[in-house]
């Protein structure tokens, strides 16, 4: 991996990865043991961009083979989470229904699945919850932004990817 500044101008490989990759994506840290990890416990965030269905489908047919818990989370940011003010608990509300449109009925026979709403930065929120060693797997769109947009802010999965690694 590169460092300072040289990865700030040209980012990793995996981050070119994320933003070009054609298929879905699945970045292996170092492996610790020779076997593959059991997937018993899955993540999989959910900003209700263009995605985000097929984002929850590959979570939950990974979580069908696994017979995994699958957790589908939306980070409200702390800006929309203000600006709701009296309105916030109807707004969680329809979050809440907004996710479990995502879930299709025949998938509770496989696997255990909730939703969790989370106010904050979806770039802190994500990392913290990953770290809290309560997850297996990761499972984040990846969705199109501008080429400028993405210079200047990067993307929520980039942000994250970076928090987790340390940099």
């Amino acid at each position: 991996g590169r460092r300072g500044f040289e990865r700030l101008v040209l980012g990793s490989v995996t981050e070119r990865m994320l933003r070009h990759c054609p298929v879905p994506l699945l970045t292996v840290g170092e492996a610790k043991k020779t076997a593959p990890p059991k997937i018993r416990r899955i993540l999989v965030t959910t900003d209700f961009s263009e995605g985000t269905a097929e984002a929850v489908a590959h979570a939950l047919s990974i979580g069908e083979r696994n017979r995994s818990k699958v957790t589908v989370l939306h980070v409200l940011h702390d800006d929309a989470a203000q600006a709701a003010g009296k309105y916030r608990d109807q707004l969680i509300r329809g979050i809440e229904m907004q996710l479990q449109k995502f879930i299709p009925e025949r998938a509770f026979d496989w696997c255990e699945i909730d939703t969790r709403i989370e106010d904050g930065s979806p770039s802190d929120v994500i990392p913290s919850v990953v770290k809290s060693g309560a997850y297996d797997l990761l499972v984040m769109n990846i969705h199109g932004k501008r080429l400028i947009d993405r210079a200047l802010v990067g993307s929520t999965a980039e942000r994250t990817l970076r928090a987790l690694a340390g940099t």
